[in-house]
């Protein structure tokens, strides 16, 4: 083999947020005003969810307007910095600002991390409250621990702190507009055939279901069992916060230069090979083989290096139009890549 050559390109990068924003330059109006109606009813969702379930003394609503806010400010943190993301590389930053996207991903994820600490220590304080009292050896403990000198234990009056049965009627007409929006974005996507709206669609009913569980705790407390309501907001608590620890490990893993998934190296592999055997039978592009195939995510992008092997015969000018030839052929596959640097 004689000279060879190496490139990079890119593509997009899957973060945690209700909706693609990377995809959505590519959708039509339509699409893009169905996304825009989502955040705004995700915002609204969001502060009635949180204000409702402090005044009504819901956990399990605060524990939800928590993971819903996470996805709200995943979605304006992403709009600001695709914004960066999509400028032009520059000397200073030569392969872009592809990463600005990933780092808001860390400091979302660290955000809902800390709100799902929060809430589920509020939670989990609020079932040691309503539980231990009924156990048999927790009114001696009370009484004996005032008897020590500099003790501090506090009584809990749970008549004033019981969920209010009107927190129930408002999650239920929260899951209805989940809903009717899951239905118009569905048709929205069907007939504008936007996977990504699709894919944000599903997203929505997902959300709903995982809001259900919330439901049934506040239905629970309502019927006398207050401390029901505290386990579902503890229990969505540790869901979050699990879904908030993924995010930010993977966000740290890829501001590290982490490869990009199998599925993502293998695409690029076939397109490469697809590329080389047209090369091989074209009349006018010279043929070529190729090595060192690293794919790195950056933000909405992905860094693409792969070592070209041209024949000695082969004049610079025919590999540099070769190299673009399969540039092309990237770009239709990942319509993300920009060029082969």
């Amino acid at each position: 083999m004689g000279h060879s050559h190496k490139h990079g390109a890119s593509h997009e990068l899957h973060v945690h947020s209700t909706i693609d924003w990377a995809q959505l330059g590519h959708g039509n109006r339509t699409v893009a005003h169905m996304a825009y109606l989502c955040l705004a009813v995700n915002i609204v969702l969001t502060v009635a969810k949180g204000m409702v379930g402090y005044s009504w003394n819901s956990t399990s609503l605060l524990a939800d307007a928590v993971h819903s806010a996470s996805d709200t400010i995943s979605d304006l943190a992403t709009i600001l910095c695709l914004r960066k993301a999509k400028q032009v590389p520059t000397a200073r930053y030569p392969l872009g600002y592809g990463k600005m996207e990933t780092l808001g991903s860390f400091f979302i994820s660290c955000i809902l991390l800390s709100g799902s600490l929060s809430v589920g220590i509020h939670a989990l304080g609020q079932v040691f409250e309503r539980l231990l009292p009924t156990v048999y050896w927790w009114e001696p403990l009370h009484e004996w621990l005032h008897m020590i000198p500099g003790a501090h234990t506090h009584g809990h009056s749970h008549a004033t702190d019981m969920t209010d049965p009107r927190a129930i009627v408002f999650m239920l007409l929260s899951l209805a507009t989940k809903e009717m929006l899951y239905q118009a974005m569905h048709s929205t996507a069907q007939k504008a055939r936007s996977t990504m709206l699709e894919a944000s669609a599903q997203h929505q009913r997902c959300e709903s279901s995982a809001s259900i569980m919330s439901l049934l705790a506040v239905i629970g407390a309502s019927l006398g069992y207050p401390w029901l309501d505290s386990l579902g907001g503890l229990a969505r608590a540790a869901v979050n916060g699990l879904e908030a620890w993924r995010l930010l490990v993977r966000s740290l893993e890829y501001l590290c230069d982490r490869s990009a998934d199998p599925d993502v190296l293998e695409a690029i592999d076939h397109a490469l090979s697809a590329a080389a055997s047209e090369a091989e039978l074209s009349e006018t592009l010279p043929s070529f083989t190729w090595s060192d195939l690293a794919v790195v995510p950056s933000g909405p992008f992905l860094a693409v290096f792969v070592t070209f092997y041209f024949d000695q015969a082969v004049v610079l000018a025919q590999a540099v139009a070769t190299e673009k030839w399969v540039s092309e052929q990237l770009h239709t596959v990942y319509p993300e890549v920009r060029k082969i640097y």
